[in-house]
């Protein structure tokens, strides 16, 4: 449908929301060990997990209306639960002071594909409002 980004914004460069998700975000090494602890498979690469958010947010968006106000209203409503499903997932994430353990581990492997979802969906987003009608 549209161009995927090829990298990510700077955690700055970005709404302070997005931007906390972003600084909270458990690195791969982490989500690897977490994984490896209790027995899960590895998860995806960050940049699979952020496509499958990209692609599927342009996928379940409806036809856009041509008035960019409208627009951005109808992305936002459809992005908000995204958000709010990364930030409550990464609301319990665990003090990385204290390591990871076999109860800290599914909530790290949660928050960290909540989060690379979140962000895939933001450029999906972002690249809808900015289409042509």
């Amino acid at each position: 449908m549209f161009g995927r980004p090829l990298s990510r914004p700077a955690a700055e460069a970005l709404h302070p929301a997005i931007g906390a998700l972003s600084a909270c975000l458990p690195t791969r090494k982490q989500v690897l060990q977490a994984a490896f602890l209790i027995g899960e498979p590895p998860p995806e690469p960050e940049d699979v997990i952020f496509r499958n958010g990209y692609d599927l947010f342009c996928r379940l968006c409806p036809a856009l209306p041509a008035n960019y106000w409208e627009r951005g209203a109808m992305l936002e409503e459809l992005f908000r639960p995204i958000l709010e499903n990364a930030q409550d997932k990464s609301s319990v994430l665990p003090d990385s002071a204290h390591g990871i353990t076999a109860s800290t581990a599914p909530a790290m492997i949660q928050a960290y594909h909540a989060i690379h979802w979140a962000l895939g969906a933001r450029a999906a987003a972002m690249a809808l409002y900015s289409a042509p009608p």
